[in-house]
């Protein structure tokens, strides 16, 4: 779960990339009567000072994405946290709810896999049962970005779902029912999680390498968009992706373990 604490670090390594681009940007500046004398030597001082400038920008980048991305995880969190009863003065961390859930699937035997074993998706017709867990698109009207979270379906009913937030099921037996923060979603912003997972090796049951994908971002009940690094292999059960904007802050690429019970295809912003 995203931690305050982290904000500060992230903000401080922004200004000292900013005060590094500044003192780049003076040296170019100082090079300038170089050129002049030494024309071939002051060129290829000013081709490093130029690319140490695109560098340090290309850090900046990433630096201030991994902060609005913090910063949305943040907001998010807390609203999740609103109370919802006077009975409830704070709501489980989703560090605890997602300790309390089962990511392990039972590995179906067939070399026949059925839908929803991995990434074999379900058919259009396909009704999601109550109590299910899904990936559920909640995000509001004035959204940038869809918003998915983890959820269980409680009825399917006039070609609608209504699901609660997984947050809120761990509160189940203080938070009475009728004051629960239910949602009703259209099918297109519902997707069922895979139930069983495909015996390793066997063909197009997982998502391959490079495939765009929700998973779920770790310590965190939300999903985001990712590419796959490795498909899960027999040493390791789970998938290697990569999150949008989530790299080190020296710019290296950070990979994220996510079991195979919270990876699904990929869907856009909700219409």
């Amino acid at each position: 779960m995203a931690n305050l604490k982290e904000l500060p670090s992230l903000l401080r390594a922004v200004d000292s990339n900013r005060r590094q681009s500044v003192r780049d940007a003076a040296e170019i500046v100082e090079l300038a009567p170089a050129l002049q004398i030494t024309p071939s030597e002051g060129y290829l001082k000013l081709r490093a000072a130029y690319k140490g400038i695109v560098e340090a920008a290309e850090i900046q980048r990433n630096l201030l994405r991994a902060s609005a991305r913090l910063v949305s995880t943040l907001i998010a969190q807390k609203e999740a946290e609103a109370t919802t009863s006077k009975g409830l003065k704070k709501r489980h961390s989703a560090v605890a709810v997602l300790n309390s859930l089962d990511s392990s699937l039972p590995q179906w035997p067939d070399i026949e896999p059925p839908p929803l074993c991995g990434a074999i998706p379900v058919n259009e017709c396909y009704i999601i049962a109550p109590g299910q867990q899904v990936a559920a698109c909640v995000s509001r009207p004035r959204d940038q970005d869809a918003r998915w979270i983890l959820a269980t379906v409680f009825k399917f009913d006039k070609d609608k779902y209504t699901v609660d937030d997984i947050m809120e099921e761990s509160a189940a037996s203080v938070l009475p029912a009728q004051t629960k923060n239910r949602h009703i979603l259209s099918r297109k912003n519902v997707i069922p999680l895979p139930m069983w997972a495909p015996i390793p090796g066997l063909p197009n049951t997982f998502f391959l390498a490079s495939s765009t994908v929700l998973a779920l971002y770790p310590q965190t009940t939300c999903f985001y968009p990712a590419k796959v690094f490795e498909p899960p292999t027999q040493e390791r059960p789970s998938y290697l992706v990569h999150f949008d904007d989530d790299d080190y802050e020296d710019g290296r690429v950070r990979h994220q373990v996510v079991p195979v019970r919270y990876v699904v295809a990929y869907r856009g912003k909700k219409r």
